[in-house]
């Protein structure tokens, strides 16, 4: 089996998968917003959605399942050593920064903002909506995940192929320093 069918058919189907199973509030868009979409939602409820994720530990669950994701790819048969490329492909393609937006255009089509206010303040009903909501949102997600990876598969493939070029002439994989 050639490296582009293996990271075609085992990575990006696991790295889809693993995306979006790390924290049960994940969500997003069905597609990465355009600016107008973003623009859609009123300044003030854009920054109180925001402000949730920093505060929630959104972000962090976010970032540390990235991490996870690329551990549990890089164990996948024919993916070993490959957790350094895993690694530089999510801190670069697959960020908050990328994703955010969408996790706003999420609570915004499900929750108004009076809503998300109550949600906020412990409302049982918006709680229940939540709990309710829970499995749409996490197709949503899905769907942004793969739409994510999918659009830089490009990308994933020549950097797996310049790392297996290396490693051939250096030997082993290291991890990199921070």
């Amino acid at each position: 089996m050639s490296i582009e069918r293996s990271v075609s058919a085992t990575a990006f189907a696991c790295l889809i998968i693993s995306l979006l199973v790390f924290s049960p509030a994940s969500v997003s868009a069905q597609s990465a917003p355009s600016k107008k979409q973003v623009r859609e939602v009123s300044e003030s409820y854009d920054r109180q959605l925001r402000a949730y994720f920093a505060v929630s530990g959104l972000r962090a669950g976010f970032e540390s399942g990235i991490e996870e994701a690329a551990a549990e790819i890089a164990e996948e048969p024919g993916m070993e050593g490959l957790l350094p490329v895993l690694e530089e492909f999510f801190e670069t393609y697959i960020t908050w920064d990328r994703i955010e937006d969408s996790f706003v255009l999420a609570y915004a089509r499900h929750f108004s903002q009076d809503e998300f206010t109550a949600l906020l303040a412990g409302d049982a009903e918006m709680e229940a909506k939540l709990d309710r909501l829970g499995p749409v949102l996490e197709r949503e997600g899905e769907a942004v995940g793969e739409a994510l990876v999918l659009g830089h598969q490009a990308e994933l493939q020549t950097m797996i192929m310049e790392f297996m070029a290396g490693t051939q002439q250096e030997g082993p994989p290291q991890k990199k320093k921070e």
